[in-house]
């Protein structure tokens, strides 16, 4: 060791070995794991082994701080030189694919001889990595945090070709983060990257198999994340998604800022529905809705309050909800309504002269009511209740007719017949309270009826048309639905003071009726009988439905109406039970058989051992039924099974 121009000076000097992991050896590191040193020495060679395995697919992470520079040189396990990753102030990766199986040699060292500290890291980007953070689910969200800036975390996503999905990544503010997707082969698929926020990205996954999510700092920062996979068709992934039904008002809440939830709705195409969201101030929410296929539809989203939105249901399907924060930055409690307004989901029908009570109980809550009308029906429609409260009225084809606040009424005339809705919500969807809502009929309220019969197969009866009106009711027309084939040679005779009546078929077991009176009646009357001939080879309950029901006073005036069904009851060659409720809320049960037959009735308290007894035997009336209320000892029994048979027969229910 001399000086080149001989004169005096301070040195150092170092040896380092760059084969079988070199000598006095830092350590060992492997897949997944980072180390940390310093060289406190310019001319220090810091050395790591690793023990790899040909054709292993890696990536190498070097870091070290402002002020140097600093090299990690690799030697494969016969000490040639095979890459390096170089950085200065700051950090550098680079990929590798290992050309043999042995002892690598890592060689850490100042490009410009200064004193440094350093961060050195290995990950594999295939087959969810090593020392991976764990396996994340369709529908899962996961956290974690990079504690040095080269760490990679690795997730493991076993995914299906085909498959629609979200990824979506969230990291604090003053860092970037990037989440790389790789195939079950190792092949770079895409990322999401995001910095002090969040990000989403959509992929249709290519094969199926384990594909690997790497989880990185854009620039070798320490921070926290948080990750997210969610499916926007066929309702979603992780188990059954929460299904949201058509007038139902449902809540949850975003605990997590990258958090996707799903829900269901089974839609049927033509349906036109309003979607209502509302989320807590300090938070954007969106929920997106995506048809059966997967593809976008529309979505409906808000800051600090509600919105709606109308849809019509192209196809028919099941069709995903993703609600989710807006920038994927922020958690909140949202509420999420559906409602099908052109004649409703489930809360209920709106007759003449009833006053209907309601609530609305959370926000987004949405209230229908089916409202069937004649066209020339002149109404009010009244309404009152809490001061936020709004009722809409939307016409068959679902275009809204008028709207109006608290404590208003209505006079209106209808222009057409069909099955209107009545909406009720709160104007700024978060209000909640009562209301009550009235229908007033100028031209009186009517009721017509069917009631019920017996008939033996083959053989003729006839069902009561009765009408209860307030008002003086000179024309009647409606008309008739039956299941296919059980009753035929329909037939219709007016009572007095009805006079005429006509029944024109249709389709479908379908048929037409009209009848006019030489006066007008009101109060309760039979107007006429309608009459079938029944046709089963097994005994049936058969229904007859009423609808497009149009009643005409006298004078020409529309009175509000309502029609109730019947039903015949078809004896064939064995009995029929229906259960029940008797008049005073006891339990009980209807027997229909032949009039005049002899039938045993059989009771049992046990489904696996059945033990018949037999409680009575009884003689039918020529009404061909019977009620019996449960009572004596059988009473109590939990859970009863009763019989009937036709005495002398093998055939009973």
């Amino acid at each position: 060791m001399h000086s080149v121009n001989y004169n005096t000076l301070n040195y150092n000097l170092s040896i380092q070995s760059h084969i079988g992991g070199g000598c006095e050896t830092q350590g060992a590191i492997a897949c997944g794991q980072t180390v940390s040193g310093a060289l406190t020495n310019g001319v220090q060679m810091d050395t790591w082994s690793y023990n790899g395995a040909a054709g292993e697919s890696l990536f190498f992470a070097l870091w070290c701080n402002c002020g140097a520079a600093c090299d990690a040189d690799i030697y494969n396990p016969s000490g040639q030189w095979v890459t390096n990753v170089s950085t200065e102030c700051g950090g550098s990766t680079i990929a590798l694919t290992l050309p043999s199986s042995g002892i690598y040699t890592i060689l850490v060292h100042s490009v410009n001889y200064s004193t440094l500290n350093y961060s050195l890291s290995i990950q594999s980007h295939i087959g969810g990595g090593c020392e991976t953070q764990g396996s994340i689910a369709c529908g899962q969200t996961v956290a974690g945090a990079i504690t040095n800036g080269v760490q990679m975390d690795t997730w493991s996503y076993n995914g299906a070709a085909g498959q629609s999905l979200f990824f979506a990544l969230w990291c604090n503010c003053g860092a970037a983060c990037e989440a790389d997707i790789y195939n079950p082969s190792g092949q770079w698929v895409t990322n999401v990257s995001t910095e002090c926020g969040g990000s989403e990205i959509a992929l249709t996954l290519p094969s199926t198999g384990t594909y690997t999510i790497l989880m990185h700092s854009v620039r070798y920062s320490t921070l926290i994340y948080s990750f997210s996979i969610q499916s926007h068709i066929v309702g979603a992934c992780n188990g059954q998604p929460i299904s949201v039904a058509c007038g139902q008002t449902s809540s949850r809440a975003i605990t997590n800022s990258v958090d996707m939830n799903a829900w269901s709705y089974n839609g049927t195409a033509g349906q036109s529905l309003l979607f209502a969201l509302w989320c807590n101030c300090g938070a954007a929410c969106v929920a997106d809705i995506y048809k059966p296929s997967g593809q976008w539809m529309t979505n409906v989203s808000t800051e600090c309050g509600w919105s709606e939105t109308a849809v019509t249901v192209p196809s028919s399907g099941t069709y995903t909800i993703l609600v989710h924060s807006a920038a994927y930055n922020s958690t909140f409690n949202y509420r999420l309504g559906i409602q099908f307004y052109p004649a409703g989901c489930n809360d209920g029908t709106i007759t003449c002269g009833q006053t209907m009570p309601g609530s609305i109980t959370m926000a987004t809550e949405i209230v229908n009511y089916n409202l069937p009308v004649t066209s020339g029906e002149h109404v009010i429609l009244s309404e009152s209740g809490f001061s936020a409260m709004i009722l809409d009225l939307y016409d068959p084809s679902g275009n809204r007719v008028f709207s109006m606040g608290n404590s208003m009424s209505t006079n209106y005339t209808f222009a057409n017949s069909g099955n209107y809705t009545v909406v009720v919500h709160a104007s700024d969807y978060s209000s909640t309270g009562t209301y009550s809502i009235s229908l007033v009929s100028f031209g009186g309220c009517a009721q017509l009826t069917v009631d019920q019969t017996v008939i033996g197969t083959n053989q003729d009866g006839c069902l009561p048309i009765e009408i209860v009106a307030s008002s003086p009711a000179a024309w009647v027309s409606f008309t008739v639905q039956t299941p296919g084939g059980y009753l035929t040679n329909p037939s219709v005779s007016p009572a007095a003071p009805f006079t005429n009546a006509t029944i024109v078929p249709g389709t479908n077991s379908e048929w037409f009726v009209t009848m006019s009176a030489s006066n007008g009646v009101m109060g309760d009357q039979i107007i006429g009988v309608l009459c079938f001939t029944a046709q089963s080879t097994q005994s049936v309950f058969t229904p007859v439905i009423l609808s497009n029901l149009v009643i005409t006073n006298e004078g020409g005036g529309i009175p509000g109406s309502a029609t109730s069904n019947g039903r015949v009851v078809i004896i064939a060659n064995n009995s029929l039970l229906q259960v029940g409720m008797t008049t005073n809320r006891l339990r009980g049960f209807t027997l229909y058989g032949k009039a005049y037959g002899e039938y045993t009735v059989d009771y049992s308290t046990n489904r696996t051992a059945l033990d018949w007894q037999q409680v009575v035997t009884n003689t039918l009336p020529i009404s061909a039924s019977n009620v019996f209320v449960v009572q004596g000892s059988w009473s109590n029994a939990p859970l009863l099974l009763i019989r009937a048979k036709e005495v002398g027969s093998t055939q009973g229910n």
